[in-house]
């Protein structure tokens, strides 16, 4: 499962958010901050301001959060009827 930073980093990537909403909003500020702005947006949004900075600094960062995400999604398993599905959970290869 993907922490709270992981999840908005996430969402904000694959335009889950849309460009008007307020976490929208609060990426593109979040993406573009000055360090004296990082710092106020901080004590606001701490999560979301970590895990940004995450993703522009630490190498592999968004790589592993990809990863993890993928690592939880459900697979339904062969072709059969959906009250008799199988579902189990994606596996690297």
């Amino acid at each position: 499962m993907l922490t709270k930073g992981e999840q908005f980093i996430y969402n904000w990537q694959y335009g889950i958010y849309g460009g008007t909403s307020f976490k929208g909003y609060l990426a593109k500020a979040l993406a573009v901050a000055d360090s004296e702005n990082w710092a106020k947006l901080f004590k606001a949004f701490p999560d979301e301001a970590m895990a940004m900075n995450n993703f522009h600094t630490t190498e592999g960062w968004w790589e592993r959060v990809q990863d993890k995400y993928e690592a939880n999604q459900l697979l339904i398993i062969g072709n059969h009827s959906p009250q008799t599905r199988v579902a189990t959970t994606k596996r690297s290869e």
